[in-house]
C-alpha cells in the first residue's frame, strides 16, 4: 500500500511541476506583450520568420502593424475583431461603389451640358476657363 501511495504522490508531484512550468511560461508571455493569443513580431523580420518555441495554446503571429489594427478593432476574441473589420471593409467598399456611380453621373451630366467630354480636374477648383468664356 505504501508503494502505491508513493507512486501516486510521485505522479502528483510531476503534474504539479508541469503546471508550475506552464504557469511560469504564461506569466512570461504576459510580460512580453502578448495579448489575446497574439505574438507581435518585430519589423524587418523577413517573411514573418520567428525563432521562438511555440507556446501551449492557440497563438497567432502578426506584424506590429496588424496588431495595431486588431487592437483598434476593440476587445474580444480574434474572430470577433476580424468579423468587425470585415464588416467595416464591406461598408467602405459599398460607399466607394456609391461614390463612383455618383462621379460617373456627374461626368455624364457635364458631357451633356458641354457637348464634349469635360475635364473634371478644372471643375474641382471652381474657376474653369470654359465658364469664364461663357460669362
Amino acid at each position: 500500500a505504501l508503494e502505491k501511495q508513493k507512486e501516486y504522490i510521485a505522479c502528483l508531484r510531476n503534474e504539479r511541476d508541469m503546471l508550475r512550468e506552464e504557469l511560469a511560461d504564461l506569466q512570461k508571455t504576459a510580460k512580453t506583450g502578448e495579448k489575446h493569443g497574439l505574438v507581435i513580431i518585430p519589423d524587418g523580420t523577413p517573411n514573418g520568420d520567428v525563432s521562438h518555441e511555440p507556446v501551449v495554446g492557440a497563438i497567432t503571429v502578426v506584424s506590429q502593424e496588424a496588431a495595431q489594427v486588431l487592437e483598434s478593432a476593440g476587445e474580444g476574441p480574434l474572430d470577433v475583431r476580424l468579423r468587425k473589420l470585415a464588416g467595416e471593409k464591406e461598408e467602405l467598399l459599398s460607399q466607394i461603389r456609391k461614390l463612383q456611380l455618383q462621379l460617373q453621373e456627374e461626368r455624364q451630366k457635364c458631357s451633356r451640358n458641354d457637348g464634349t467630354v469635360g475635364d473634371l480636374a478644372g471643375l474641382q477648383n471652381g474657376s474653369d476657363l470654359q465658364f469664364i468664356e461663357m460669362q
